[in-house]
């Protein structure tokens, strides 16, 4: 059983290798495992039922307003 910073649980997960429900564990700062029912423990878990997890992606349309509107 392994320890990690964060899991991510319950999200549908979007991978290179395609798309299904489960849990992203994080360790470091680092993608350490995507995988159904990952088990472990960690310092915080989030919830993300219902949701898409798109794990290390970098969202390269983003609009930067800080400094700015608000």
């Amino acid at each position: 059983m392994s320890s990690y910073d964060v899991v991510i649980r319950g999200g549908v997960v979007v991978t290179g290798s395609g798309v299904s429900e489960s849990d992203v564990g994080i360790s470091d700062g680092v993608v350490a495992a995507v995988e159904p029912e990952l088990e472990g423990s960690a310092g915080m878990e989030i919830d993300a039922s219902g949701l898409h997890v798109f794990p290390g992606l970098i969202d390269a349309h983003v609009h930067f307003n800080e400094p700015g509107r608000t």
